[in-house]
């Protein structure tokens, strides 16, 4: 009888009544399950979600990366040759063709290493009287891919005041006048220009049957009338390997090729030279070290 007093004073005093204790704690396990499967519909629904959103790829430059025995050559013939110095601003001639673009990748990859210190622009050439175009908007992309400043230059020639010399050559020479006054005026010292090995071996042959002269361009050559030195890093470096690369990496977007770049003589001559190395093999090198010899 005390006892069943004492359990309803308990009562009265806010005592909690017998099974109240485990309906609460039900309740309390029925809201967290309630939860955990709210949580769950939660995820799954974002997780459908991120199944079928877009996620985006990293930003990467369009244009294939140097195969190892380019730039190998290339390293090769700026060492040998001693093509780069410490503190260099070098303006590298950009036609649009193959040559020129795989020497600014080339010139682009080698002005991020920290020893020597060279700083690198292109700039493009616009002879507005011959009826040669290249894609400038692509060739801008691909500076911007490169971090190269890129500057567009006019110019134009008049046939008129030489009538014995070719378009080909009154081209070239107003063409390079624009680009070393452009150099000089920006306080560059050094151009590079995009000439391979193939370049140099056809110079060499051309001079030789038309000039009974045995000599050719240089891989350095500083200049007379301008403070400034002209550089050829793709020296060592056969066209065909140039080519394969330009191919594989869709690096040239001509609009309009030049009508006359098949009709002259050093058109001749390379395919002289490609039949030469074809017959023997060893007749490139052979060559090469004939030239070298000659440099002194």
């Amino acid at each position: 009888m005390v006892g069943t007093l004492r359990a309803a004073s308990e009562n009265k005093q806010g005592g909690r009544p017998k099974g109240l204790k485990s309906k609460v704690k039900t309740a309390s396990m029925r809201e967290q399950k309630h939860g955990r499967d709210a949580a769950c519909s939660v995820r799954e629904r974002y997780n459908k979600a991120d199944a079928t959103r877009s996620v985006p790829t990293p930003t990467r430059s369009p244009y294939r990366g140097i195969e190892g025995g380019l730039t190998r050559l290339f390293n090769k013939a700026c060492t040998t040759y001693g093509l780069l110095a410490d503190g260099d601003r070098i303006l590298l001639a950009l036609s649009g063709g193959k040559d020129s673009l795989v020497m600014a990748q080339l010139m682009a990859e080698r002005a991020r290493i920290f020893k020597p210190s060279i700083h690198v622009e292109a700039v493009h050439v616009v002879m507005d009287n011959v009826p040669y175009q290249t894609d400038i908007l692509h060739m801008q992309a691909f500076c911007n891919a490169l971090g190269i400043p890129l500057h567009i230059l006019h110019t134009s020639f008049d046939e008129s005041t030489d009538k014995r010399r070719t378009r080909c050559f009154l081209c070239a020479r107003y063409r390079r006048k624009a680009m070393f006054r452009f150099a000089v005026e920006h306080r560059f010292n050094k151009v590079a220009l995009g000439h391979h090995q193939d370049d140099f071996l056809a110079t060499m042959l051309m001079n030789l049957l038309y000039e009974g002269s045995f000599h050719s361009i240089r891989p350095s050559m500083p200049m007379e009338h301008y403070p400034l030195t002209i550089i050829r890093p793709l020296c060592l470096v056969p066209e065909k390997d140039i080519a394969s690369h330009a191919a594989e990496a869709q690096l040239v977007r001509h609009i309009a090729p030049c009508p006359y770049e098949d009709r002259t003589r050093r058109s001749e001559m390379e395919r002289l030279s490609q039949s030469l190395c074809t017959m023997h093999p060893e007749s490139r090198q052979s060559m090469w070290h004939a030239l070298e010899k000659g440099w002194g």
